[in-house]
C-alpha cells in the first residue's frame, strides 16, 4: 500500500474485506496494520451488508455501500446519515 511510503493522517484509508478479497491484498493490509497508526479501517462485508439487509435496504444496494467520513456508513446516492458532529457546552 502507497500509504506504508507516505503515511498521510488524512484522508481516511479503508479497506472492505470479504471471502473474494485478493490475500496478497489482504496481507499488505495487515502488514500496513502493524505500523501502528490505525490505517487502514478494516469494513466486514459479512457484516456490514447483512445489518443494511435487517433495515430494509435491498441487496443490491446493500453491496453498494461506502464509508464516508470516518466510519459511517451510507449507501451512496441512495441514503443519507448524520454525518456531522453537535457539541454540548453545558
Amino acid at each position: 500500500m502507497a500509504y506504508q511510503n507516505i503515511r498521510l493522517p488524512q484522508p481516511n484509508l479503508g479497506v472492505r474485506v470479504n471471502e473474494f478479497i485478493d490475500r496478497p491484498f489482504l496481507l499488505k493490509t495487515a502488514e500496513t496494520i502493524r505500523l501502528g497508526t490505525g490505517i487502514p479501517q478494516i469494513f466486514n462485508d459479512e457484516v456490514v451488508v447483512p445489518a443494511f439487509l435487517n433495515r430494509g435496504v435491498s441487496l443490491e444496494d446493500a453491496r453498494d455501500y461506502a464509508v464516508v467520513g470516518c466510519v459511517e456508513l451510507s449507501i451512496p446516492g441512495r441514503t443519507y446519515g448524520l454525518h456531522d458532529i453537535a457539541c454540548s457546552t453545558c
